[in-house]
């Protein structure tokens, strides 16, 4: 078995919070933000799509009405399609000034400070070794456009949906920040 799989830590016996409400109390359940726990322990559990930390796409154990496996995307993917979508992240797209540099968590320019691994270098340095906690300085992006605002959106729609529902729920956050890289909107 691959290090931490389930099967290495024999947790598929054991049983999340939400997966009690939901199996013996009938609650609905639903997690937005990083999900940081093996995949076995959300599957059957929530009735969205639980989204790993990192861009790749996870199986929660859903199928589609073809009996195909459904896959959720990473977290990291899925707020980078929905920055695609806002007309106000168009401008992060394009550096501001000379020495801008591109955030590896969401592909849209910032403005190091000099915490900043790439920090007085020229604009968009690609270099290997530049990794979340290497990034510092102020987003390019508009408030509301943060990975923050996108995950507080979400919770706040399924609350306000979950609320007319007729079953009991079961609703948590696991925002992204504060975590590297610590790039925040204006």
């Amino acid at each position: 078995n691959l290090p931490g799989s389930d099967a290495e830590y024999k947790l598929p016996s054991l049983r999340t919070y939400d997966g009690i409400l939901v199996e013996d109390h009938d609650y609905v359940a639903e997690y937005y933000g990083k999900w940081h726990t093996p995949n076995s322990m959300a599957a059957g559990v929530y009735s969205n799509d639980v989204r790993r930390g990192a861009g790749a796409k996870s199986w929660f154990g859903k199928y589609n009405d073809d009996g195909t496996k459904h896959y959720s995307w990473g977290m990291t993917e899925w707020y980078r399609m929905w920055l695609e979508d806002q007309d106000s992240a168009l401008d992060a797209k394009q550096p501001y000034e000379g020495g801008d540099q591109i955030n590896t968590y969401s592909r849209y320019f910032y403005d190091p400070d000099p915490l900043d691994s790439r920090y007085g270098m020229e604009t968009n340095v690609v270099m290997d070794n530049v990794r979340q906690p290497d990034q510092h300085g102020m987003n390019r992006l508009q408030d509301g456009l943060s990975s923050t605002a996108q995950q507080a959106g979400e919770t706040i729609d399924a609350l306000e949906r979950l609320a007319k529902g007729e079953k009991p729920f079961s609703l948590h956050l696991s925002l992204h920040s504060p975590h590297a890289p610590m790039i925040p909107t204006k």
